[in-house]
């Protein structure tokens, strides 16, 4: 299993779970000039690389000996259910990013403020994504209602003028996308019940002793939600060996 990097030009970085490359997009970082000096924040290009790599990356690798129903791939994508579980393990693992940051902060030039505001804006990211869906919503108002402006109305409901001013050119989405970015805040609510059901049935301790075999058996196959905790109990309480 190799993991290749290859820079990128869409949107934003991605895991191709078909060719196994990490396709990194270099506009992540941030450029800061200050003092006639342009200063390069490299801390989200390596919070991105956790996300994917130790997220949809292992997701992929522990998942291999699943049957490829169960393993993560495109058509999981295309569903609420499948991106939630896909998601919401890569978010988790994304925040293992963090910690590596505050541990090399000398080296990469980071302080605990930058960390922070890098922090904040994966919070704001992830929330952000679910707003496709009100976008769209409001852009189809927009062009089949007369007299209907989203961009005021999406300021007034939000209170932020400067947000809503992408709006006023903004093409519409088309809702189905929407709907499959919310698996990424759907996924950070999935696994903040399964971690407290761990904790209940195994306990802090046994868990931090068993951190390995924790982590592979949430990386491995794609189920849904009733499911995906039963699979975790089964598959830490070596039921499945």
């Amino acid at each position: 299993f190799q993991v290749i990097i290859l820079p990128e030009t869409s949107r934003r970085s991605y895991w191709d779970n078909q060719s196994k490359l990490f396709r990194l997009h270099p506009g992540e970082a941030e450029f800061i000039y200050e003092n006639g000096i342009v200063n390069v924040d490299l801390s989200t290009l390596y919070l991105a690389a956790f996300h994917e790599v130790l997220g949809h990356g292992a997701h992929q690798y522990h998942s291999q000996g699943m049957p490829k129903l169960l393993q993560p791939s495109g058509y999981y994508m295309s569903s609420l259910i499948g991106s939630s579980v896909i998601e919401g393990l890569a978010n988790e693992r994304g925040i293992l990013g963090f910690d590596y940051l505050r541990s090399e902060k000398d080296r990469l030039k980071l302080t605990e403020e930058d960390i922070e505001d890098a922090r904040r804006g994966v919070i704001l990211q992830t929330h952000s994504m679910s707003l496709i869906v009100l976008r769209s919503l409001l852009k189809h108002r927009e062009l089949t209602e007369d007299n209907f402006n989203a961009r005021k109305y999406f300021a007034e409901i939000t209170k932020n003028p400067v947000w809503a001013l992408g709006y006023e050119y903004m093409l519409p989405d088309r809702i189905e996308n929407g709907l499959l970015e919310i698996g990424y805040s759907a996924g950070n609510l999935l696994f903040r019940r399964v971690n407290d059901q761990l904790l209940q049935e195994f306990g802090q301790e046994w868990l931090e002793q068993n951190r390995q075999k924790v982590e592979q058996a949430k990386a491995t196959g794609v189920w849904g939600w009733k499911v995906y905790p039963k699979f975790l109990q089964h598959f830490l309480k070596g039921d499945l060996e």
